[in-house]
C-alpha cells in the first residue's frame, strides 16, 4: 500500500518466512490496536489484532509469492493501514509485462480471497451446508460474499476463541480485499490501473491514475464520513491528499 519502506527502529520484529525477510513496524501494531475498538474483553482484543495480522500478512506474502514467480527476491514489510512488499533484486534478468505487474499487484488480494474461501468452505462442511451440484454466480454470491456480514447463519453457535478468530480473519480478508481493489494508488487496484492506464497512454497514464484515485479516494472519505466510520474516512482522506501532491506540473503534461 506505501510507495516507500518506513524507517528502521529498534522496536522493530524481525523474522524470515518463506524465505522472505519480514519487518514489523511497532506503528502497525498501535493502528490495529486502534482499529480492534470492537473488542469488548482484552481476549477479543488479542484476537483482532492477531487476525488483523494474519490477514495482513497472507496478503503480502501474495506479492512476495507472485515476485518469487518471475525470479524476484522481496521484502515484506508490515507498517499502519497495511504493508509494503518490495522487490530487491532480479535474480533472473527477466523483464516484467504489464500483465505481469498486474498479477503482481493482484496477487496480494487474490491470496486474502483464498484463505477467505478456505475459511468458508470449512464452515460449510462444518454445519453440513447443502452445496448445489453447479456453481451457479447466485450460489457463489452467496457462499463466498456474506458469511457473517449479514445474516450470519452459517456462524450461528460458534463460539469458541479459535472460531472467533477465524471468523474476523474471513470478515478482514474479505473487507480488506474490497477496499484494496479500487483504484486508488498506492493500493493494488491503483497500481493495477496505473499498469494499464500507462501501457494504453505512456504520456498521460500516471496523470489519469491520480485523477481517478483522487475521485474515488474522495468518494469513500465522504461516504465513511457519513457513515461515522472514521479511521476510514481518515485513511481515504489521506490517500485523497498524497494523490493532490503528485498532481505535479510534471505529471499533468
Amino acid at each position: 500500500m506505501f510507495l516507500s519502506n518506513p524507517e528502521h527502529t529498534p522496536y522493530d520484529v524481525r523474522f524470515t518466512l518463506f524465505g522472505f525477510p519480514v519487518r514489523i513496524h511497532p506503528f502497525f501494531w498501535i493502528i490495529a490496536l486502534l482499529l480492534s475498538q470492537n473488542a469488548d474483553t482484552p481476549h477479543e482484543l488479542i484476537l483482532w489484532i492477531l487476525a488483523i495480522f494474519v490477514s495482513l500478512m497472507v496478503h503480502e506474502l501474495g506479492h512476495a509469492f507472485a515476485f518469487r514467480l518471475y525470479g524476484i527476491y522481496s521484502t515484506v514489510t508490515l507498517y499502519a493501514f497495511g504493508g509494503l512488499t518490495s522487490p530487491m533484486a532480479y535474480s533472473y534478468g527477466r523483464r516484467l509485462r504489464t500483465r505481469d505487474d498486474v498479477l503482481i499487484s493482484f496477487a496480494g488480494v487474490g491470496f486474502q480471497l483464498i484463505l477467505a474461501f478456505l475459511i468458508a468452505g470449512a464452515y460449510a462442511v462444518k454445519n453440513s451446508a447443502e452445496v448445489p451440484m453447479s456453481f451457479t454466480p447466485e450460489y457463489l454470491l452467496k457462499f463466498l460474499w456474506p458469511l457473517g456480514l449479514g445474516r450470519g447463519e452459517m456462524f450461528h453457535g460458534f463460539g469458541t476463541y479459535p472460531d472467533m478468530f477465524l471468523i474476523l480473519v474471513y470478515l478482514i480478508s474479505i473487507y480488506w480485499s474490497v477496499l484494496n481493489i479500487i483504484p486508488i494508488y498506492p493500493l493494488d487496484g491503483g497500481h493495477i490501473a496505473q499498469k494499464i492506464l500507462t501501457r494504453i497512454m505512456p504520456r498521460f497514464g500516471f496523470f489519469l491514475t491520480l485523477m481517478l484515485s483522487i475521485f474515488c479516494s474522495c468518494v469513500l472519505a465522504v461516504y465513511f464520513l457519513y457513515q461515522e466510520v472514521w479511521w476510514n474516512a481518515i485513511l481515504f482522506a489521506t490517500l485523497a491528499y498524497s494523490n493532490i501532491q503528485m498532481l505535479s506540473p510534471r505529471e499533468r503534461y
